[in-house]
């Protein structure tokens, strides 16, 4: 079965949080949640990446493919609604290769 964006965003809606002002987040508690509401669709990935614009915190993606184009939604991921501190710069390396063995 295949969704569109608009599917994809109705129906992870009840787990992002934030306003306007902070960004869009969702809580790393929800992920497995999310990715267990979308593992229907053919067309939708969900994976987890390192943005560069945020200051290196970790990104919950999830990406819909369409006949001709791709489109990509990305959430910050929080810890109760509060930006994770990596004391350790390489620490966020751990953490995705935890994440990417779970989303598999």
């Amino acid at each position: 079965m295949k969704a569109s964006e608009n599917e994809v965003r109705s129906r992870i809606s009840p787990y992002i949080h934030g306003s306007f002002r902070e960004g869009s987040y969702v809580n790393e508690s929800d992920l497995h949640r999310i990715a267990e509401a979308l593992r229907g669709y053919d067309n939708v990935t969900v994976s987890v990446g390192k943005n560069v614009l945020n200051d290196g915190q970790l990104d919950f993606i999830i990406s819909t493919s369409s006949f001709l184009s791709s489109k990509k939604l990305r959430y910050e991921i929080r810890s109760h609604g509060m930006r994770k501190t990596y004391y350790d710069p390489l620490s966020w390396i751990d953490e995705l290769e935890g994440w990417d063995a779970f989303l598999d």
